[in-house]
């Protein structure tokens, strides 16, 4: 064992805490259904509740994680395939296309929910409708439950959760 150097090796460790940066991390509440929907009564604009699939029109924007912008920038066109929310249940078929808008706060972005059903909150727009991702996910409710979906409409009929 070969100690020549052993002032060296002091020196050098006693930077290694500073040599390492912080990792940073998102973390998230868990959306219920419930929440989802308190949260979009409370809102002053006007939105609309869809159980269904998005399929993107043409290519994604790239994001680019140096300059944390998509290119191209702004909005982009997806086809909505489902149904609307009404009191009765998610029982009005609706097929239409749609703006979707994805949002980042640093590196964390918010997804569309491709390929899978999801229930979705679209905000009126004086052209259609616009999905707005979050990093937190606070416009899409992934995978939701048959328990999920009466939740939400529950609320519906009641004017309130």
């Amino acid at each position: 064992m070969m100690l020549c150097r052993p002032v060296t090796w002091l020196k050098a460790s006693a930077f290694l805490p500073f040599m390492a940066g912080p990792a940073l991390s998102l973390t998230c509440p868990e959306q219920t259904a419930e929440l989802l929907c308190v949260m979009h009564q409370e809102l002053p604009e006007s939105y609309v509740m869809a159980f269904g699939t998005i399929t993107l029109v043409g290519q994604r924007p790239q994001f680019n994680s140096d300059t944390l912008e998509y290119k191209p920038p702004g909005p982009y066109r997806a086809t909505f395939s489902g149904h609307l929310a009404r009191p009765s249940g998610f029982d009005l078929p609706a097929r239409f296309a749609l703006n979707v808008m994805e949002n980042c706060l640093g590196p964390w972005c918010g997804a569309v929910p491709t390929g899978a059903p999801a229930v979705i909150f679209l905000k009126k727009v004086e052209n259609g409708y616009l999905l707005e991702t979050f990093p937190c996910n606070r416009t899409v409710l992934r995978g939701p439950t048959e328990r999920d979906l009466e939740i939400l409409t529950g609320c519906l009929r009641k004017g309130a959760c």
